[in-house]
């Protein structure tokens, strides 16, 4: 894996701040998201993969410092293609581009590959499952969690297949998700799996198939049911 650059200490305690300490407080659960104004942070595009990295690979100590609800805002922010144009310059929106600048595919790659971290440090200790499809009463670090793929551009690569640097990091992470113990980011991998078609259908059949077989009978039946439905890219 390409492995980035620390940012300067200085800028990336600037992203924290900006992402992560504009939770209003007497914001509470799913009105997290309606009462957070997000203005853009203002970055050059070669530091783009490095902060969002950095973020990801200290995720389990330095967003310890944040609430839950701070936490899952601040991440849908970083993630999203609601709060913030983050994300989209990431992943190489032609409308987020500035100076007809982008991101490279190996540090794409890396920023990918980061949120595996992400999934183990924070979300698998932190983020609390939903009963059934409430997803939202699980507040916005749990909401953040279930929706990541589906809200980030991210996990969107046009039909893209496995030859794909940046599918074949994104199949590995969400693979690696599956492992946690937290019914959430499992739902999480599952959901992110069952919206990868085209040339990656057959590498995501393969890992829900093996996932199922890994579970057997100790699976719950509706997490059971949810997985089939990804492998089938019915989700």
């Amino acid at each position: 894996m390409n492995r980035l650059p620390e940012p300067p200490q200085h800028r990336y305690e600037a992203l924290l701040e900006h992402y992560f300490h504009r939770l209003p407080e007497a914001a509470r659960g799913a009105q997290c998201a309606r009462d957070f104004h997000c203005p853009e942070f203002a970055a050059e595009t070669n530091e783009i993969a490095p902060l969002f990295v950095h973020v990801m690979s200290r995720s389990g100590t330095d967003l310890a410092a944040f609430g839950a609800d701070e936490v899952g805002i601040g991440l849908s922010a970083l993630f999203s293609m609601k709060c913030s144009n983050f994300g989209y310059r990431l992943w190489n929106s032609p409308a987020h581009r500035q100076n007809c600048e982008t991101v490279s595919v190996a540090d794409q790659c890396a920023a990918i590959a980061s949120v595996k971290v992400l999934y183990e440090a924070c979300l698998t200790p932190r983020a609390v499952p939903a009963p059934g499809l409430l997803h939202e009463a699980a507040g916005p670090l749990g909401y953040f969690t279930y929706m990541l793929w589906d809200a980030s551009p991210l996990g969107y690569w046009r039909g893209a297949g496995p030859k794909d640097l940046r599918v074949a990091t994104l199949l590995d992470v969400l693979a690696s998700a599956l492992r946690s113990p937290n019914t959430v980011c499992i739902k999480s991998a599952l959901h992110g799996l069952g919206h990868l078609d085209g040339a990656a259908s057959d590498a995501r059949r393969r890992i829900v198939e093996d996932f199922l077989a890994e579970q057997g009978t100790s699976l719950e039946p509706s997490l059971a049911r949810y997985a089939a439905s990804a492998a089938r890219g019915a989700i």
